[in-house]
Formats: structure tokens, sequence, C-alpha cells
């Protein structure tokens, strides 16, 4: 996944594109949000193909980390984006 400073995005086999939001792929805008898809805190909200998605935004090892729940969100399963 690539965020431009522009406010546009390329995403390629990446959390939350796909149906179910399996692994998919996607170009279009995002931005900064304080709550969505995620719940409550800090996230990122990607248009395209006007559909909307929001992944949170979290902080593990001192990266930042974009993600998404996976199915039941009391399961605890989750597909992360990580900073390369």
């Amino acid at each position: 996944m690539i965020l431009r400073s522009n406010g546009t995005f390329s995403a390629q086999n990446s959390c939350g594109f796909g149906p179910e939001a399996a692994p998919g792929s996607a170009n279009g805008t995002w931005a900064m949000a304080k709550s969505g898809d995620w719940g409550h805190g800090m996230g990122v909200q990607f248009v395209f193909h006007k559909e909307y998605l929001g992944l949170g935004v979290s902080k593990e090892d001192g990266s930042f980390v974009l993600w998404t729940h996976i199915g039941d969100p009391d399961e605890g399963n989750y597909c992360k984006v990580r900073k390369q």
C-alpha cells in the first residue's frame, strides 16, 4: 500500500479492499479520520470506486500500523499493514 502526500493511494493485495475484507487492490483517495469502521480512535478513511473503507491506526513496536478486523471483532483476528 502506498499513501501519497497528495491524498491519493494505491494498494495491491492489501487488507480490506476485497470482498469480506479479503486482500484486494484499489486506487483512490485517503484522509485521516477520528472514528469509523475500526471503532474509536484515529484511523484512515479510504475512498475508491464510490466505496468507503476505514482502517484503524495503532502503534506497535514504535511503528504505526493500519489494521482492520477479519470476521467477528470479538475473535481478535486482524489484517495489519506495516510501514516498510
